[in-house]
């Protein structure tokens, strides 16, 4: 069965074997960054480990700053790769929530503002570099009414991956490494 473009049963199938195997639940993605010149980064995303069985990924991207700070007018800054990745994690849990609900979304639209102040990027200063606030809006068209979305709304903040990360502190660490 197929609901709002996504396989049900494997769906299903996905969530009982986390069920069954919990370890089969911790996911690990990673990626690497390689400057090129000025703000230009190219990425990839080189593998994701689940159980103990490693996937070979070849998703490729690039970022660099905007013009106004000495970037181009190519790729998506990092920055507002955050909030565009916030977005993208919100639409597909909420779309699937909706899906193991048995609710058909005929269309929806993910809008998120996060606000920065350079300042603190810049150590001009006491600033913090991070956002200081981010928004997300969820538009939604279904036949379905008002409670159920704004339910699938708190269900999508609670279990949105990108979305959970940001909205609580996530242990980060950051070593330097000589490349030969």
């Amino acid at each position: 069965m197929n609901r709002n473009g996504i396989d049900i049963e494997l769906l299903h199938g996905t969530i009982e074997s986390v069920r069954e195997h919990p370890e089969a639940g911790a996911v690990a993605v990673r990626t690497r960054q390689r400057w090129d010149d000025g703000f230009a980064v190219d990425g990839r995303i080189e593998e994701m480990e689940q159980a103990g069985e490693i996937t070979r990924r070849t998703h490729t991207f690039r970022t660099d700053w905007p013009e106004p700070y000495g970037g181009n007018t190519g790729p998506t800054p990092g920055l507002e790769s955050i909030v565009a990745a916030v977005g993208a994690c919100v639409a597909t849990t909420y779309v699937a929530k909706a899906a193991l609900r048995g609710v058909r979304i005929d269309a929806l639209e993910v809008s998120v503002e996060g606000r920065v102040d350079l300042q603190g990027h810049f150590e001009l200063d006491s600033a913090p570099a991070r956002f200081s606030d981010i928004t997300v809006t969820v538009g939604v068209r279904s036949e379905r009414g008002d409670a159920v979305l704004a339910d699938l709304g708190k269900t999508t903040a609670l279990t949105s991956p990108a979305y959970d990360s940001l909205a609580h502190p996530v242990s980060i660490g950051l070593s330097v490494q000589r490349l030969s």
